[in-house]
């Protein structure tokens, strides 16, 4: 079992709205000075809080005005629905509202507000009543109730790092509207825009309905029935590139590269009759397909459908793998490169979102209530501890038992690694996550990772250092193997040499040994031989000692099929002197007949440029020649 210690940050002064309890030092709000029962009542904790620096009280004090910040912030979440929310840096979150307000809130590294920034010199200039927008550093694109786009660029890009005085509406340049085609029923839908990381390409889509009625049109009727549009925003001009027919209902786009492809995923749902059932009462069975497809600026696609047990809610992107949630509440894992699901799980509730942590090795579930659960991307489950022994401590985390009110979540995200500078920012930054409800509040969730390279960061590495404390080796095993060795190589070395310490020491099964040695000989995906060649070595050693360690249990036979595939003289020796120590004459003779073939082929290799050194064979051009182990417990 590992587990994850946190605390919570509500950024609150209605103190109607919530109900913290006094004893409870891992969730924190804000309280008025003046308020002497609140003092009186958690003096434990607001001393724990002043210890660490942890604000709990808020100041009025020109210039940043605090206390009013937050109220008026409050007053415009319960008003007005957020359009846009994202980070911008470690310490600044933002938020645009309906009404064209942009609100910055810069955060301190207690998980406390240091100052709000209310920003209403948008409110009138680009549009009213916006239903979607998004905003980078050179592009503000928005989308008003009546499906109309505006484009702003800025006269200059903006910095995001820099302390935020001057208004947004002082680096609006030009202003430019898109023409969308859609039908009458499809303006109802609620339209979604996204750029790309470079601010070179914007993408427009919405959902919509396989019950859907689309009327005559004498000219273009399939275009109006589009609901993917690509833009090109490059030389300040707007380009249409292409628009399409999804097909199936988007459930998320992510740009890749640089050149306007998209990864896009979809949800179809087709009815289909038996044709065994004849009767007026036919049923219609209903067949679940996950779209899987790359778009690229041309409108070219390659697609993939994959079969699923339901209907899809959310799904979430690691590297290679998709992580998907169904109604039912099931959560599997999808290998792209294997074409295949590689884990299920399930969970006691509809998951609504999915939120991957920057390290790409824990994420995030939750539902519309707020009730989170955390997995890493084995779907092994991992315990959320506030340090103290309390009911709040455990497997699920329910945010609605901290307010007076039913919740409904909107929106997660956490703080991205690559905004982030390692070498000026020693703090966990990117551990912390924002967790947005409809009316508010905002709630920061603060993860406390590993110290392991004094960073602070969630990585398979620190995962596997916490499944050995509880000697979970079969979590540690399922985590590793669903890594990839060409991008988490040196995660991967550093967890299997831990764990393989670790099993030896407490002298488990060898099958656990065998296991951990296999995702290196018998890998989920292959290794490319570069890369096998960097690690090889010292998995190579690491087989050494499990040979030696089968040695003093006596397990000859093991032992000797391990030197087979080794193929080093000095192993063959070694278990010649034990197998004639024991009287297993043919073990003995075996070895001995292995030993004297490697000495005899190392001695004839000597003129192709290879030399003998400590009674190993050792190229000097270092191509190693690499084969799948012929173990049993590889097999």
């Amino acid at each position: 079992m590992g587990s994850l210690l946190y605390d919570m940050h509500l950024w609150t002064i209605r103190d109607d709205s919530t109900k913290i309890h006094s004893a409870d030092s891992s969730c924190f709000k804000y309280a008025d000075r003046s308020d002497n029962n609140y003092y009186k009542s958690s003096s434990d904790k607001v001393c724990y809080a002043d210890e660490r620096n942890t604000s709990w009280v808020l100041n009025n004090k020109k210039p940043f005005k605090l206390k009013s910040g937050i109220r008026e912030m409050e007053n415009l979440l319960s008003e007005q629905m957020v359009v846009f929310s994202k980070w911008r840096s470690p310490i600044l979150y933002q938020m645009i509202l309906s009404s064209s307000i942009l609100i910055n809130i810069t955060i301190n590294k207690e998980g406390g507000i240091d100052k709000i920034n209310i920003d209403k010199s948008l409110v009138g200039k680009v549009m009213e009543t916006l239903i979607s927008a998004d905003f980078n550093s050179r592009h503000l694109v928005a989308i008003n109730v009546e499906s109309n786009v505006a484009v702003v660029d800025f006269r200059k890009p903006l910095s995001f790092h820099s302390k935020i005085n001057d208004p947004i509406s002082s680096f609006i340049g030009k202003i430019s509207n898109l023409e969308v085609q859609a039908t009458t029923l499809q303006k109802r839908s609620v339209r979604h825009v996204q750029l790309s990381k470079d601010s070179n390409f914007l993408l427009i889509w919405w959902q919509h309905s396989s019950n859907e009625v689309h009327p005559w049109s004498p000219s273009s009727p399939d275009e109006d029935n589009h609901n993917i549009y690509m833009y090109s925003l490059k030389d300040g001009c707007s380009q249409r590139l292409f628009s399409m027919y999804s097909g199936s209902n988007p459930l998320r786009f992510t740009f890749r590269g640089t050149e306007g492809e998209v990864l896009y995923l979809g949800q179809e749902i087709s009815s289909l009759i038996s044709p065994l059932v004849r009767d007026q009462f036919e049923t219609p069975v209903s067949k679940n397909i996950l779209e899987y497809t790359l778009i690229g600026a041309s409108n070219k696609k390659m697609k993939r459908k994959v079969n699923v047990i339901s209907q899809v809610t959310c799904v979430g992107l690691i590297k290679e793998l998709i992580i998907i949630c169904f109604t039912n509440g099931n959560i599997q894992i999808f290998d792209l490169i294997r074409d295949q699901m590689e884990a299920s799980t399930k969970v006691p509730f509809i998951p609504f979102i999915i939120e991957v942590h920057p390290d790409g090795a824990i994420f995030f579930t939750s539902n519309t209530r707020g009730v989170l659960q955390c997995f890493d991307i084995a779907l092994n489950s991992i315990r959320l501890w506030n340090g103290e022994c309390t009911e709040t401590s455990g497997y699920i985390l329910d945010l609605g038992q901290y307010f007076n009110r039913t919740l409904t979540l909107e929106d997660m995200q956490w703080c991205p690694r690559d905004l982030i500078d390692i070498s000026k920012d020693v703090f966990p930054f990117s551990n912390r996550v924002i967790i947005r409800f409809q009316g508010g509040p905002l709630v920061l969730l603060r993860i406390f990772g590993g110290c392991y390279n004094n960073t602070g960061s969630i990585q398979p590495i620190h995962l596997t250092l916490e499944y050995l404390k509880s000697k979970n080796y079969n979590s540690i095993i399922r985590l590793l193997r669903l890594l990839n060795w060409s991008s988490d190589g040196h995660s991967i070395l550093i967890s299997l040499n831990a764990s393989f310490n670790a099993v030896l020491r407490s002298r488990r099964s060898d099958d656990i040994i065998e296991k951990l040695l296999s995702l290196f000989y018998n890998p989920r995906v292959s290794i490319p031989q570069t890369i096998a060649e960097d690690y090889s070595e010292q998995v190579r050693d690491l087989s050494r000692r499990y040979f030696h360690h089968l040695l003093r249990r006596g397990r000859t036979g093991k032992a000797f099929q391990l030197a087979v595939d080794i193929e080093d003289y000095d192993l063959f020796m070694d278990l010649y002197h034990v197998a004639t120590k024991y009287n297993y004459s043919d073990i003995a003779d075996a070895a001995l007949i292995k030993a004297h073939s490697i000495y005899e082929s190392s001695s004839s290799l000597r003129n192709n440029h290879k030399i003998v050194k400590g009674n190993r064979v050792v190229s000097l051009n270092k191509k190693l020649k690499f084969r799948k182990l012929k173990l049993l417990f590889y097999l």
